[in-house]
């Protein structure tokens, strides 16, 4: 055993250094380690039957062809603005 003297700097780090020696020469049986694992369930039984979801690639694929539609339609009514402006001033940099 190690002395603890609480005077000191340390001495609650000496205090979880003792417990943890103590804990490290415990020993304790197999049916011990055993019952605590009893109530659990095994990783086998705990896996799902069902098959792992995948993406609806029917639903994916409106999504996306909707979002298309859409940003051509918003590409092409900027066009048009752009063409039905009367004028285009053209700024040109002299040196």
């Amino acid at each position: 055993m190690v002395p603890i003297d609480k005077n000191k700097e340390h001495g609650d780090w000496a205090a979880l250094d003792h417990w943890l020696e103590d804990s490290g020469r415990r020993k304790h049986s197999a049916d011990w380690v055993a019952s605590l694992y009893a109530g659990a369930p095994s990783p086998a039984s705990a896996a799902p039957t069902q098959r792992p979801r995948r993406p609806k690639t029917a639903l994916l694929s409106l999504f996306a062809m909707a979002t298309l539609a859409y940003e051509m339609y918003y590409f092409i009514e900027v066009e048009i603005a752009i063409a039905s402006l009367r004028r285009v001033i053209v700024f040109i940099a002299l040196k």
